[in-house]
Order: C-alpha cells, then sequence, then structure tokens
C-alpha cells in the first residue's frame, strides 16, 4: 500500500467516523482505543477522537502541555 492510498483510506474511515452521531463515535472508539475524548470547539463543533498508545491520564497530561488550537475544552470518556 502506497502513502496516498493509506491516506485515502484514513480520509475515508475518518468521513465515515464523522457521519455517526456523537454518541455513536464514542461507544465505537471506546472499543478499540485506550483513551477516547471530545473536544468542544470554539466555533460551536464537537470533534470525538481517541487515541490508541495513550490512557486517559496521558493523554490529560499531553493536552496540558500542548493546547489544542482552538479548542474551548476537553471532554474525556475513557
Amino acid at each position: 500500500m502506497t502513502i496516498k492510498e493509506l491516506l485515502e483510506r484514513n480520509e475515508k474511515a475518518q468521513a465515515y467516523q464523522d457521519s455517526l452521531t456523537i454518541n455513536e463515535q464514542i461507544e465505537r472508539l471506546k472499543k478499540h482505543k485506550k483513551s477516547v475524548f471530545t473536544f468542544h470547539m470554539e466555533d460551536g463543533r464537537k470533534l470525538v477522537r481517541g487515541d490508541s498508545r495513550s490512557d486517559r491520564k496521558e493523554m490529560e497530561e499531553f493536552f496540558k502541555q500542548c493546547p489544542q488550537t482552538g479548542c474551548k475544552w476537553i471532554e474525556f470518556h475513557k
């Protein structure tokens, strides 16, 4: 698989994820991510994301050290 193909696959997967409701996204990610969180953005959007390598405590520390641009607050679900 080329990098271009991998990027296209990831874009399609993210588009599918974003098409689900917030609760569906959270429950789906909880099944295979170590941490799951929602970015509450300044423009009103809510972005549900997860991390495969870091747990909640590690991600909380990361976000303290690296504040996310345009994000009012981060809600953790796992």
